[in-house]
């Protein structure tokens, strides 16, 4: 059944609402990190570095395995055929070994170690689903790690072992004799250090974003100066005579006089740029627009001067609490609009409104220029 027209385009606005948000998303990950990259890198060389230089400090570490099995018959314990049984004794005798007093007391005088040091290195393990049992040693030298397991397993299947292990009831499957080393290499911990590394950057990088916010759309902009705002493309012809004929609209006056000021540390050069590149793509229609320096108004205040026609005057006013007479460009002018630089610190553009709004002046309009030093067309 084909979809009504209605419902197809609602859809196919619905997507591209969606894409639109991905995108930005895409955008803002990829801003933060070109900006933030540095924090990743240097969390991950300095992690990494650190566990490097723990694992060359830390002496080595030996292991060695023996495999012993319950068998499906035991005398007076498992009757013929029953390996049920015995996968349920090899789960007992995993519990009960390492903590079976009798068992660690007669295993330490084995190996020739103290009874702590013998319980801490022993450790029983069982295939889950059979009759496996896996008797693990670590010491601090090959040999003994062998002794320890070697050891272990020829106590554990005495005809009469100690403890509450059940006479015959486990045999040997497998005995060592070689160790392994388990304490990590300089490769896997630099590996596992950058891996940790790379995390500490990411929530360093995270809680540097929080507290230093920062401007990477238009988007953004406007929520930070609570306006609505564009980005600087420079535009074409006919979006800088929509842009101008719009702050007419806004000022509610046939030839407005509209104030530039930037947030930020976006030099007074690139105002100026922006003020005669509206002014001169501006002329497509609409309300025509005149660029006028914001040294050309008296000292003292006052109107500027006349020119001819009726025509948007913009006026490149400048940084404000930097530049001369900013706010006094703002504060007589019709309009004011703001200029913000993508990558700039959101706190420079809250308080360039707030500075504004002291003089009892609401911001019109915010545009975000790709950042500075790069306004020309």
């Amino acid at each position: 059944m084909k979809k009504p027209e209605g419902a197809a385009t609602a859809s196919s606005q619905n997507q591209e609402r969606v894409g639109s948000r991905h995108s930005r998303r895409a955008t803002r990950l990829w801003a933060v990190l070109r900006r933030r990259g540095w924090v990743l890198l240097v969390a991950t060389l300095a992690v990494s570095g650190v566990a490097v230089a723990i694992d060359a400090r830390t002496p080595a570490r030996y292991q060695a395995e023996a495999v012993l099995i319950v068998p499906a018959t035991v005398p007076g314990q498992l009757p013929p055929g029953q390996p049920d049984n015995a996968i349920k004794l090899a789960k007992t005798y995993t519990k009960l070994i390492p903590i079976d007093d009798q068992v660690i007391a007669a295993g330490a005088a084995a190996v020739g170690v103290s009874t702590q040091d013998y319980a801490k290195a022993l450790t029983v393990t069982n295939d889950n689903g059979t009759a496996l049992i896996h008797v693990v040693f670590q010491a601090d030298t090959p040999d003994l790690a062998v002794k320890g397991a070697t050891k272990s397993a020829a106590l554990l299947t005495k005809l009469n072992p100690p403890g509450q292990i059940t006479n015959a009831s486990l045999r040997p499957v497998k005995i060592p004799d070689a160790a392994t080393a388990i304490a990590g290499t300089s490769t896997s911990s630099a590996i596992l250090g950058a891996v940790l590394g790379l995390i500490l950057g990411i929530i360093l990088a995270a809680a540097l974003e929080r507290t230093d916010r920062r401007i990477d759309d238009a988007e953004t902009l406007g929520q930070v100066i609570q306006t609505s705002s564009t980005e600087w493309g420079p535009p074409v012809k006919e979006e800088a005579a929509a842009l101008v004929h719009r702050w007419g609209a806004i000022a509610g006056s046939p030839a407005p006089v509209v104030a530039l000021v930037s947030a930020g540390p976006i030099p007074q050069y690139d105002v100026a740029s922006v003020t005669h590149l509206l002014a001169e793509r501006s002329t497509a229609g609409g309300l025509p627009a005149r660029a006028v320096e914001a040294r050309q108004r008296p000292s003292g205040g006052g109107h500027l001067p006349a020119m001819d026609g009726e025509s948007a005057r913009l006026l490149a006013a400048g940084r404000l609490g930097h530049d001369e007479g900013a706010e006094l460009a703002a504060q007589t002018s019709d309009l004011v609009v703001v200029l913000g630089s993508r990558g700039g610190r959101a706190r420079d553009v809250e308080e360039a409104r707030d500075r504004l709004a002291q003089y009892g002046i609401e911001v019109a309009w915010a545009l975000l220029l790709p950042r500075p030093h790069s306004v020309a067309p």
